[in-house]
């Protein structure tokens, strides 16, 4: 709502000039994005707040002129970098002068561009997680063997529920608080999802 020259936006108000874009606000200029917020210029972003000509960042805040970074705050200039607060001119986390980052800056492009990486988001090969373990695999349900052959990651580990002898089942609690004694503040509560 409150919103102009917006193509595919979804839950979104006061937007301007943007395209492909979900719970998004107060932004100009955004392109496939998702829950930013008071930014502009910005391309393929997750999580972002008052952000300014960025390509690729993450969970960033308060920054500008960031490219392939996570977790960055009040920070600017910033390539492949991940959890930095109020710095300038780095590359993967490492300081550079003004100068030095401005001539890295087109070297590190054209090798990304050479592998393939630059212009896309994170691959999936950077994620801790299969896609099993994904909130994507719940909307976009995939066999193991799709998964892998789309560069997804599996996993294949079934955990195991490790329940203390001493502890009680949250099911078995009484529904009031004066039906408890003391001893429940030095036994788990054990609650079982199935």
């Amino acid at each position: 709502s409150n919103s102009k020259d917006v193509h595919y936006g979804f839950s979104s108000s006061y937007i301007l000039n943007s395209s492909y874009l979900f719970e998004c606000a107060r932004s100009n200029s955004i392109i496939d994005t998702e829950s930013v917020y008071d930014c502009e210029l910005i391309y393929s972003s997750v999580k972002g707040f008052h952000l300014n000509r960025c390509a690729f960042p993450e969970h960033c805040q308060y920054s500008n002129n960031l490219y392939y970074s996570s977790y960055c705050i009040h920070s600017h200039d910033l390539v492949l970098c991940v959890g930095l607060y109020r710095k300038e001119y780095c590359i993967l986390n490492r300081q550079l002068t003004k100068d030095e980052y401005f001539l890295a800056l087109p070297i590190v492009i054209k090798k990304l561009q050479e592998a393939g990486l630059w212009g896309e988001f994170f691959s999936p090969s950077f994620s801790d997680f299969g896609f099993n373990e994904s909130e994507a695999a719940y909307h976009f349900p995939l066999e193991e063997d799709q998964a892998i052959k789309r560069g997804f990651k599996w996993n294949s580990y079934e955990p195991k529920a490790n329940i203390p002898s001493t502890s009680i089942q949250a099911s078995k609690l009484p529904d009031s608080i004066s039906e408890l004694d003391g001893s429940i503040l030095n036994v788990p509560i054990v609650s079982i999802l199935g």
